[in-house]
C-alpha cells in the first residue's frame, strides 16, 4: 500500500491515474493530453505498472494503458475518493478538456503520430 500511495503522490502519475481510470489510451495520446514527452510518460507509466495500478495491451504498433480492474476492485474506496476529489482540481479539468476535444474531433493514435503538433494545436485551441 505504501508503494501505491508513493506512486500516486507524484502529480504527473496522479494525472495519469485519473486519465486511465476513465478510459484506455496509448502513450502518444497521453503525451498530447498531459503535454509531456514520450520518455517522461513512459517512465511514469512504468512506475504505475510496477505497482499493479495499471495494465497494458498491445494493439498493432501501439500499447494501450488503463487502470487495472483488479486494482479498482481491491482499492475501490481509495479509487472512488481519488476520482471524486481530483475532478475539482484545475489541472485535472484541463486534462479532461483536452481528452474531450480529442474525442470530439475523432482523433486517434495514427493522427497523433503523423502530426502531433497539429493535433495539440487543434485540441488546445478550444480550451
Amino acid at each position: 500500500m505504501v508503494e501505491i500511495l508513493k506512486s500516486l503522490a507524484d502529480e504527473n502519475r496522479f494525472r495519469l491515474f485519473y486519465l486511465l481510470a476513465h478510459d484506455e489510451f496509448c502513450v502518444c495520446e497521453i503525451e498530447v493530453f498531459l503535454n509531456m514527452s514520450q520518455s517522461n510518460v513512459s517512465r511514469h507509466l512504468s512506475k504505475l505498472k510496477s505497482c499493479g495500478i495499471i495494465v497494458s495491451k498491445k494493439e498493432a504498433q501501439w500499447v494501450h494503458y488503463r487502470v487495472s480492474s483488479q486494482f479498482k476492485a481491491q482499492y475501490s474506496g481509495l479509487v472512488d475518493d481519488i476520482l471524486g476529489n481530483a475532478s475539482s482540481m484545475q489541472i485535472i479539468k484541463e486534462d479532461a478538456n483536452r481528452v474531450e476535444q480529442y474525442k470530439k474531433f475523432g482523433l486517434d493514435c495514427q493522427m497523433v503520430t503523423s502530426d502531433k503538433e497539429k493535433v495539440i494545436t487543434k485540441i488546445n485551441s478550444l480550451i
